[in-house]
């Protein structure tokens, strides 16, 4: 009895053996189909004349079956499969597949993943009934992608009970609910993926083994219900959550109850406009909070809206939130956040809450603030994050900081591209930061080809190799050397050595000693006459009483002080300045080419009105809504009130709308003439009345000040 078994049993091995070699003898000897494309261990076939599926070499583990006439398939239309024992991947897309037989996955054995993709013909009961023969010894990931079903029937994955399957991925379709009691005899699940299905509702029960969960780019409007009625957890084992594009609205304290192990949440595009108080404190282990683009936008956000000592990355980017309308506190409770993005957003005007707002983040390691419409920056605000690696500046409006970097000496990436930098010298970053640093980023900015850049280009010419793409910065001022290679300008010495202070202390004391001896020498020989000229200097004196002496056109340094906002400054740049500069010969003060770098903008604005003999105002739309333009024109307006209105050139390049006529605007063009700029045939008008206004001597002082 014994040796008729062992007999049995050796039979039966040396004809499995024996099979074995056939195929493999067999299979040695195929080649790849002329349907098919055989790239390493992939096959791609296609076409619509391919109406069966080929054999493969025995290298190949994955086949893709796209764009086929395979649309029914049969007991025996994946036989050739069989050959390949190795095949672990099979995909079946956009092949209009109207019926699949139940027996049809049979013979392949060693299947690891199965994907049906794009298959709108196909009825999920058909391909239910199909799973019941599909070999799931080591099958690991279903993939059911854009099918368009209407509905997940509740025995869909009732054959996957005994499966170690761990990945199922459902999406692009129309259901408008889903009861995860379906899933619940998949034990090793722990991976579920149910975007972009049009649910409304979805019933967590049954996901206890579930490590991550997808509910992206639905309609739900509210957080799925997490706890049991005895409290429990649905999901104890969760640790990644994406509910992003939902139309999620008002987030409650309770919203995220029983979620004990989530580490990952992801909220971004939901629909609240919002953040209240302690939204996320029930998520005792919460690592990383992404919630960029909601509330379209998001409008308020409460002081312990992100109370969490577990939180160490915050997503936040796109929202297009104003930070100084909240309180700067909003991150004294998550002191532990080591990544902080706050791209697209404004950061407070106040440059005291500006500070204030990211003062508590002293675990901080990388920051991004890109296009938050930056402008001026606190001194010394990155110093209090000693474990800082990485500063993302760029798209701002940035062109002068003042101890920005102080001690910042954990720094190694620094992006400031596309701001308004025209000058890097020695007293922009600290030597220690310089010598920290391996990636620098000042590409896009609007650089000056002149002897202040010196520093900077000796600077390069030994770390070049930190400097993204230098070769590629390209100079915008002055306006000769517009668009020329930053790399390719040389100063010469000659040209840029600055001037002995020595020689101005020596030729100031002979100066001053040659004044004293000829007063010394006039004294002694006119005598006589000093009481005449005392007495002819109060009679001068006397009659110029309560009258302001006339400034002569040799006491300016520019002809003129030009005031524009930030959008005008092509034309500003590429017509005006061209126009009355180059052709003209009259000397402009532009506050982004001859402003002294590293002193304050009002003391810029003071020290070089001054020298300048009038005052041009470029007015626009963009003009007009630009507070920082308002400010700059109160400013200069002095001038206005002590020299008269023709110390005033108004220039109407663009029409105002009558929303943004402030009434500053109003009188400033009540008290005088303006000119307006028009192209074509009114143009050469224009630039005559330009001319004609800067050369023209200013007249006498305003009476209200003799």
């Amino acid at each position: 009895m014994i040796f008729c078994y062992t007999a049995r049993v050796f039979s039966s091995v040396m004809f499995i053996v024996i099979i074995t070699q056939f195929n493999h003898v067999n299979g040695s000897n195929i080649t790849c189909d002329k349907h098919c494309i055989c790239e390493g261990t992939k096959a791609l076939c296609s076409g619509v004349s391919l109406h069966y599926v080929p054999k493969f070499p025995p290298s190949i583990t994955l086949v893709n079956l796209t764009h086929t006439n395979l649309s029914y398939i049969g007991e025996h239309t994946f036989y050739n499969l069989s050959f390949g024992m190795y095949i672990g991947k099979l995909i079946l897309r956009d092949n209009y597949i109207t019926y699949i037989h139940p027996k049809a996955f049979y013979n392949i054995s060693a299947l690891r993943t199965l994907e049906i993709s794009n298959q709108h013909q196909l009825d999920i009961i058909v391909l239910t009934k199909a799973f019941f023969n599909l070999q799931k010894r080591y099958l690991k990931a279903l993939h059911l992608r854009d099918n368009k079903w209407t509905n997940l029937p509740a025995d869909t994955f009732i054959s996957f009970s005994t499966s170690k399957i761990q990945k199922i991925v459902i999406t692009g379709n129309n259901f408008k609910d889903v009861n995860c009691i379906m899933f619940e005899q998949l034990t090793s699940l722990t991976n579920l993926i149910l975007s972009d299905n049009s649910i409304k509702d979805v019933y967590v029960k049954g996901l206890k083994t579930l490590v991550k969960l997808s509910l992206d780019s639905n309609r739900l409007t509210k957080v799925p219900k997490w706890c049991s009625n005895l409290d429990l957890s649905h999901v104890p084992n969760l640790q990644h959550l994406n509910l992003g594009s939902n139309n999620i609205g008002d987030l409650g304290n309770n919203t995220f109850r029983c979620l004990p192990n989530v580490q990952l949440l992801n909220l971004e595009g939901i629909n609240t406009g919002r953040i209240q108080d302690n939204v996320f404190s029930s998520l005792p282990h919460i690592k990383t909070l992404m919630i960029s683009r909601i509330g379209n936008p998001l409008k308020k956000i409460s002081e312990f809206a992100f109370n969490s000592t577990s939180l160490s990355t915050l997503q936040m980017s796109l929202n297009n939130f104003h930070f100084d309308r909240t309180t700067s506190k909003i991150f004294a409770y998550c002191p532990d956040i080591e990544y902080l993005d706050l791209s697209q957003n404004f950061m407070p005007r106040n440059l005291s809450m500006f500070k204030e707002t990211l003062r508590p983040l002293s675990n901080l390691q990388k920051l991004i603030l890109a296009g938050c419409g930056i402008t001026a920056i606190p001194e010394m605000l990155f110093t209090p994050f000693k474990k800082i690696w990485s500063i993302n500046l760029s798209q701002n409006k940035i062109f002068q900081w003042k101890n920005l970097f102080l001690n910042v000496t954990s720094l190694t990436m620094l992006e400031l591209s596309v701001n308004s930098i025209t000058v890097i010298n020695q007293t922009s970053f600290p030597r220690e930061v310089l010598f920290s640093l391996k990636t620098l980023n000042l590409g896009f900015n609007p650089f000056s080809c002149t002897c202040d850049q010196i520093w900077f280009l000796n600077w390069t010419k030994h770390f070049m190799n930190k400097l993204v793409h230098f070769k590629n910065y390209k100079c915008k001022h002055p306006p000769d050397l517009a668009g020329k290679l930053l790399y390719n300008y040389h100063p010469t010495v000659e040209i840029c050595t600055p001037w002995n202070p020595f020689n101005t202390i020596i030729i100031g004391l002979a100066g001053s000693g040659t004044i004293i001896v000829l007063i010394i020498v006039l004294i002694v020989r006119c005598q006589s006459n000093i009481k005449n000229y005392i007495y002819l200097l109060r009679v001068s004196y006397n009659k110029r009483r309560g009258y302001l002496t006339l400034d002569n056109d040799e006491d300016f340094e520019y002809n003129a002080f030009v005031v524009y906002c930030e959008e005008d400054r092509d034309w500003v740049h590429k017509k005006f300045i061209k126009r009355v500069e180059n052709e003209e010969g009259l000397k402009l003060c532009i506050h982004h080419r001859d402003f002294e770098i590293g002193q304050p903008i009002i003391g810029n604005i003071d020290k070089f009105v001054e020298k300048s003999r009038k005052v041009v105002v470029i007015m626009s739309n963009d003009f007009a809504k630009s507070e920082w333009c308002q400010w700059e024109v109160d400013i200069v307006q002095e001038k206005h009130r002590r020299l008269g209105r023709d110390v005033f050139l108004l220039v109407m390049l663009k029409n105002i709308d009558s929303k943004h006529m402030t009434s500053h605007l109003r009188s400033l063009l009540a008290s005088g003439h303006h000119i307006k700029y028009s192209s074509g045939v009114g143009e050469d008008l224009f630039w005559r009345a330009v001319i004609e206004v800067l050369k023209k001597p200013l007249g006498d002082p305003p009476v209200a000040l003799l």
